[in-house]
């Protein structure tokens, strides 16, 4: 190990919510660094796959998280970042505006990074080491503060040794309403996005061997013959099973997933709207997989599709949700199985959901957060785990 570097606080994973908490660490005085795998910040909001900042305000006209997320969303804004495409974040300029963010705020960042492993002593981290995937340098990175597991897939919490969970809980467990009666394995089935684009000359398209035939019953609302870009993302697959996981095999996921995405420009280019979108051409696939559900971080408490649906308060409340339980469920064919259970009023998340019950010096941020399955479907969205992530960082300065 060639080097080492020292920090206050430490984020894994550059998705917003590792951002967020990344910039308010710092912003309290903390020397903040933050590694990130990929060259582009933003995670599944990057430019790579451009999912929507959906918050509580998607379900709740009123109701929306602040905080630094509201800061980012202004300066995608002044730029003209947002458009009106299914996708607002599909726009190189999203990158930029997030490096200023966390240069003004003092930010160290360590992209194109892998994380190799993770020192503990007892119950606390001490250091990670790292690869920098560019040139295959590797060094560590001490701490004496707090890290943030914002990585997605609790990838810190798992070589830390700290208590995750993954899969359906049932209801003898949770007592939710909609949980499965038996627990299993099974996660949220994952995507990827396309673009297609309108050009002045007609353009063939002629579906690659191997190409499925799409399940004209599955939803494709998401194109729109008359704009000039739509963005095509309701294509799901994966989660019931290891041949086909958004954790355990990644790859081969992603490769399926564009066959399906392949097929579903087939049937609308040359199908459903033959004539309307004879001058259309699928220009993009994501090369990012878009992952739903992985591992989550135990903590002191375990939020719960009870207390989304029946609001309930809780004297540490850091942050609220908003949005709907939506379930994506594994698709077998491509197409979206989204089971949707309610949509629920604004509801309490509490503080002991945003750190490990056993690790004591580590944050659960981004989809990690100790909820159920159930809660994950509602606290998932990027605002959510933005005031999350943001209300964690306070946390370990205070």
């Amino acid at each position: 190990m060639a080097t080492v570097t020292k920090c206050e606080f430490l984020v894994v994973g550059g998705g917003i919510s590792g951002i967020t908490a990344a910039i308010q660490a710092a912003r309290t005085g903390l020397s903040t660094i933050l590694v990130e795998r990929e060259m582009f910040l933003g995670g599944n909001s990057s430019c790579q796959l451009g999912v929507l900042s959906a918050g509580a305000l998607n379900c709740n006209e009123y109701v929306s998280e602040a905080g630094i997320i509201g800061e980012i969303q202004e300066r995608f804004s002044f730029y003209r970042a947002r458009s009106g495409m299914a996708m607002s974040t599909l726009n190189p300029v999203v990158d930029q505006i997030l490096w200023d963010l966390l240069d003004e705020a003092a930010v160290t960042v360590f992209n194109r990074h892998l994380l190799l492993d993770v020192n503990t002593e007892e119950d606390r981290i001490t250091s990670v080491c790292l690869l920098n995937i560019e040139n295959l340098n590797e060094f560590r990175v001490e701490t004496g503060g707090f890290i943030m597991d914002a990585t997605g897939d609790a990838h810190v919490a798992c070589k830390a040794g700290a208590e995750v969970m993954i899969g359906r809980e049932s209801k003898f467990d949770t007592g939710e309403r909609c949980a499965r009666e038996q627990a299993d394995s099974v996660v949220s089935a994952a995507s990827v996005v396309a673009l297609v684009a309108k050009t002045e000359s007609p353009s063939e398209f002629i579906p690659p061997p191997g190409t499925p035939k799409w399940n004209p019953e599955k939803p494709t609302s998401a194109f729109c013959p008359e704009r000039g870009f739509s963005a095509l993302f309701q294509a799901d697959l994966g989660g019931a099973d290891d041949a086909l996981h958004p954790l355990k095999t990644p790859q081969r996921l992603h490769r399926e997933l564009v066959k399906y995405i392949f097929s579903m420009w087939d049937y609308l280019k040359n199908v459903k709207y033959r004539d309307e979108a004879k001058n259309h051409r699928l220009i993009w696939i994501s090369p990012v997989l878009g992952r739903r559900e992985s591992n989550r971080i135990r903590g002191d408490y375990v939020l719960t599709q009870t207390d989304i649906e029946t609001n309930r308060t809780f004297p540490d409340a850091v942050a609220f949700g908003g949005f709907n339980l939506d379930e994506h469920l594994p698709s077998l064919d491509g197409g979206y199985e989204v089971r949707f259970h309610s949509h629920p009023r604004p509801y309490d998340i509490p503080f002991r959901c945003l750190y490990s019950r056993n690790m004591k010096n580590l944050f659960a941020g981004g989809r990690a957060v100790s909820m159920t399955h159930m809660a994950l479907m509602s606290v998932r969205v990027v605002q959510t785990l933005s005031s999350l992530a943001q209300a964690a960082a306070l946390a370990a300065k205070l």
